[in-house]
């Protein structure tokens, strides 16, 4: 938990903490939703289509298991950069437009669901 000091409301210092549904962050929450919903529009029954989220859930949390909240975001936003530094993709402008409009569509995603896309970490309340 950390404490934000500002002037905006009566009690000046406030603290936040980051939300968890069960025990699990909202971008764990959506490696786990993301499978299930798929594997069930798919066609596989609930039961195996949770079974197989929860097994991918459990490798995506052994795997990032040092990193911290907001790994995700980092990550994504780190490879987009990539791309836009890749020469075909800089001398094509249609692909550059998709890059950067990509990673203005994710960014907007992580901002509405509360993972801000910057190294802060703080609730889309806080901005």
């Amino acid at each position: 938990m950390r404490l934000r000091i500002t002037d905006e409301v009566s009690t000046y210092v406030y603290a936040t903490s980051p939300m968890k549904f069960g025990g699990v962050a909202k971008e764990d929450l959506i490696v786990l939703l993301l499978p299930m919903a798929t594997l069930h529009s798919l066609g596989l029954a609930p039961l195996m289509s949770l079974f197989i989220s929860l097994l991918i859930l459990w490798t995506y949390l052994k795997a990032t298991a040092n990193q911290a909240e907001g790994f995700l975001v980092h990550w994504f936003s780190a490879h987009v950069g990539e791309l836009k530094n890749v020469t075909f993709i800089k001398n094509t402008p249609p692909l550059l437009r998709l890059v950067k409009g990509l990673g203005n569509v994710m960014d907007k995603v992580w901002i509405s669901s509360g993972l801000p896309p910057s190294p802060s970490n703080c609730d889309i309340y806080e901005r």
